[in-house]
């Protein structure tokens, strides 16, 4: 899971800092299809 959060982190930091929405996550990363509903669960967007 770690590799995954740095692809997150990464993925935020292309972006500029900031996600618009938690579907952001799923465009500029390639997290496994079975790890996205945790994403949804568990997303928190601070704007």
């Amino acid at each position: 899971m770690p590799e995954q959060a740095r692809a997150v982190v990464d993925g935020r930091d292309g972006l500029g800092g900031r996600f618009l929405s938690v579907e952001d996550v799923f465009t500029v990363t390639d997290l496994p299809v079975h790890t996205w509903d945790l994403v949804r669960e568990r997303g928190l967007l601070v704007g």
